[in-house]
């Protein structure tokens, strides 16, 4: 395969993850609502744990380095915490 084709299929999967992250993001939003109403902690130590331990075992199926993943993981945790707590900020007074 050329660089140029190689690249191409890079780019479509560079998207796709985009895509994949702005789902993810609209669901973890949404989470932020259930905690609102619930009085429940955006942040979640055994959620982190639990999906870090998944990270590691993926990691080692894929042939990625688990701590990369798990460096790219907290990237995401920490946008999600950070929106989940505008929402609730913008909306606690409203429940």
């Amino acid at each position: 395969m050329q660089l140029i084709n190689c690249r191409k299929k890079v780019d479509k999967i560079d998207i796709a993850i985009v895509k994949l992250l702005a789902k993810r993001f609209r669901y973890a939003d949404k989470n932020a609502f259930y905690k609102l109403k619930h009085d429940m902690s955006v942040y979640q130590l055994s959620r982190e744990t639990e999906k870090k331990d998944l990270l590691h075992q993926m990691g080692k199926k894929y042939n990625i380095d688990p701590v990369f993943l798990c460096k790219m993981w907290d990237y995401i945790m920490s946008e999600s915490i950070k929106r989940q707590e505008k929402i609730i900020e913008e909306n606690k007074n409203k429940i």
